[in-house]
């Protein structure tokens, strides 16, 4: 758990697997100006895989437009890349996310983290994870017929893996808050 202004934490305050999940605000709303991350403790190993994601369950209350939810991988554990952002709320229901790995196909060390980033306005709850896990696309699976194993790596072992359809009108691109950002700049 690192970053800035808020503490990331383990919480039995919402979850959807087990009793517990990881969130950005645990007994309260997130504070302004921050910038707060976690990441799993170790790397993926996604030798000889193709076709990964990340995937996980999400409760998101942000600013819609302002306040960003992100998940993020890294070959190098310190130069991030943004898989996805996410802003709005889910009314407080759990949705199933999946973020695309394929940039990171056959690389032997790949690691995940979630990061909350505001702005000085409005505070909310935040977001609530639970479920992470990274599965290889069955639709990318080559085995000659034999049953594959579509588990391509324990990430954060936040709690049991389960999928259903993912709800993506939450998402903004980072291009698009840039575009946003800059049309806002004086």
């Amino acid at each position: 758990v690192s970053g800035t202004t808020t503490l990331i934490a383990r919480t039995p305050e919402d979850s959807i697997f087990g009793s517990w999940s990881a969130t950005d605000s645990p007994g309260g709303t997130y504070a302004n100006n921050t910038d707060s991350w976690f990441r799993m403790p170790g790397s993926v190993n996604l030798s000889g895989r193709t076709g990964c994601a990340l995937s996980y369950a999400m409760a998101l209350d942000t600013e819609w437009a302002f306040d960003f939810f992100v998940a993020e991988a890294s070959a190098d554990g310190s130069t991030w890349s943004e898989l996805a952002a996410w802003h709005g709320t889910t009314d407080g229901d759990w949705y199933a996310f999946e973020d695309d790995l394929s940039d990171y196909d056959g690389d032997s060390s790949v690691f995940l983290r979630f990061g909350l980033e505001t702005d000085g306005d409005t505070v909310e709850d935040g977001a609530h994870i639970d479920g992470v896990d990274v599965r290889e696309d069955p639709r990318d699976v080559r085995r000659g017929g034999e049953a594959a194993d579509l588990r391509c790596a324990s990430a954060l072992q936040l709690g049991a893996y389960s999928i259903s359809a993912a709800r993506t009108d939450f998402r903004d691109s980072a291009q698009e808050r840039r575009d946003r950002d800059s049309r806002d700049q004086p």
